[in-house]
């Protein structure tokens, strides 16, 4: 029963993503792929599009020798009686799966947050409405050309996050669940950076806003919520205010089960908390979509 029922989670978010993203390419026609091509080819220009994917591997490289060595040590060191750590799989994955994170959260806001306002600035925003394009348009044709150099960075990692099978300590289910989290964050933190280059004009701002959009989404928002459901309300317990934190990805990968001493009570609420985050990735979007030809 439990498996079925996380099957179909399962299937439910997968519908709800692919019907979302069709409904959005089908409003907003199919224009949307001359933009994608004119900005493939604006990245595959650029080195640091494929510095950032070399950089990103060799921290994951780095993170996975130092955190072996370490573990090496300890278990060398470790006398009888001593506490024995985890598998060093398990420390290994959990490692990766923090430094993914924090790449996924900031580096997908770093390639979105000036890709507007730099066409704003150079005063070729407005030649592209002059087009049969619409703001839903161009705002797809960002978003997948950015995507796209952003899932390059995950699969660079992947072979190293691997690895960690072999070390033991690691399952399928966990690789699994990360591997949705982390493009479910990604894709938040590319809307977060459109939402914010739809309005600002000055690529520092616009990159400071960003990222401030994605932390006070992650943290700080379901901190304050959670703060006045506790104040106005204080016979609710903890457990049953668990909605509050669904809006954040940082609830999502404690709820998938990477950290075992802080897994969730279950795979429903993960599941919940990746479409809530999806749908918030569209919300801004949308938003962005409607004020881009406004503005």
């Amino acid at each position: 029963m439990r498996i079925a029922r996380r099957r179909s989670g399962l299937f439910f978010f997968c519908f709800f993503s692919a019907f979302v993203s069709v409904l959005l390419v089908g409003e907003g026609s199919m224009n949307c792929h001359s933009v994608i091509v004119r900005e493939l080819r604006r990245m595959a220009r650029r080195r640091s599009t494929f510095h950032h994917r070399a950089i990103v591997c060799a921290w994951a490289m780095l993170l996975l020798g130092g955190i072996s060595v370490w573990m090496d040590w300890m278990m060398a060191s470790a006398g009888p009686g001593t506490f024995m750590p985890p598998p060093k799989g398990t420390v290994v994955f959990m490692g990766l799966a923090v430094l993914l994170m924090l790449v996924c959260a900031i580096g997908g806001v770093g390639l979105t947050a000036d890709c507007l306002s730099e066409e704003r600035r150079e005063g070729t925003l407005g030649l592209l409405f002059l087009t049969p394009l619409s703001g839903l348009d161009v705002l797809l044709g960002k978003l997948v050309s950015s995507a796209m150099a952003a899932v390059y960075w995950i699969l660079g990692i992947l072979p190293v996050l691997s690895l960690t099978f072999l070390m033991g300590g690691v399952a399928f289910g966990e690789f699994f669940r990360l591997v949705l989290t982390l493009l479910n964050t990604l894709f938040l933190s590319l809307a977060a950076g459109l939402f914010v280059s739809s309005l600002a004009e000055d690529a520092r701002k616009a990159i400071t806003s960003g990222i401030a959009l994605v932390i006070f989404l992650a943290i700080l928002m379901p901190f304050f919520a959670s703060m006045l459901i506790f104040t106005l309300l204080p016979y609710v317990d903890t457990d049953e205010a668990w909605f509050v934190f669904a809006v954040s990805p940082v609830y999502t990968l404690l709820e998938s089960g990477v950290f075992p001493p802080m897994a969730g009570a279950g795979f429903e609420r993960f599941v919940v908390s990746l479409l809530v985050v999806h749908a918030v990735g569209w919300g801004l979007v949308g938003v962005a979509a409607y004020w881009l030809p406004r503005s």
